[in-house]
């Protein structure tokens, strides 16, 4: 979670430094030696320096547990298998609700805010269908296509994951 608050460390360089160093601690626990050969940049790299900001990761803790969210790294047997083996997979997930991240069959649903009347009415009809067979719908949670694919599932009577682009305490 610390690493995450490093300014221009994105989850591509975070996922080679965890790789190289093994876990977040030795990542901190780098020297300046260490760190100069690797394509970091010198604000990146004074900040791991500096180490982690626990004040900061513990208050990220609290503020997941005030939301009844949990905190799954990368590293956790909770963590998607197949989101691991993206180009750049997220290091953390805020994570609430029931229903668990783990399914045997999904399909992401994307599409525009502002879907044609054709648009909709078809990805209603697949995701109602694809809910049915015991596929689970992920989506985003925008309003349009995301949406109507939540919608439709429920309406099936299924659980669906709604992955957000922003933290749990920022919905509007």
């Amino acid at each position: 979670l610390a690493l995450t608050r490093i300014v221009g460390l994105g989850p591509v360089r975070l996922a080679q430094l965890l790789e190289r160093f093994g876990s977040p601690q030795l990542v901190f626990a780098a020297s300046r030696q260490e760190l100069l050969p690797l394509p970091l940049g010198e604000a990146v790299r004074d900040a791991l320096l500096r180490g982690p900001d626990h004040a900061w990761a513990l208050d990220q803790v609290r503020q997941a547990e005030d939301l009844g969210a949990s905190i799954v790294p990368m590293d956790d047997p909770l963590y998607p298998e197949p989101l691991r083996h993206i180009p750049a997979p997220p290091p953390v997930l805020f994570v609430t609700g029931s229903a668990p991240l783990l399914h045997p069959r999904s399909v992401a649903v994307v599409g525009t805010r502002a879907p044609t009347g054709l648009g909709g009415e078809a990805c209603g009809h697949l995701a109602r269908h694809w809910a049915r067979e015991g596929i689970r719908i992920v989506s985003g949670l925008a309003r349009g296509i995301d949406e109507i694919a939540h919608r439709a599932a429920l309406e099936a009577g299924t659980e669906t994951i709604a992955v957000l682009g922003c933290g749990l305490d920022q919905l509007e």
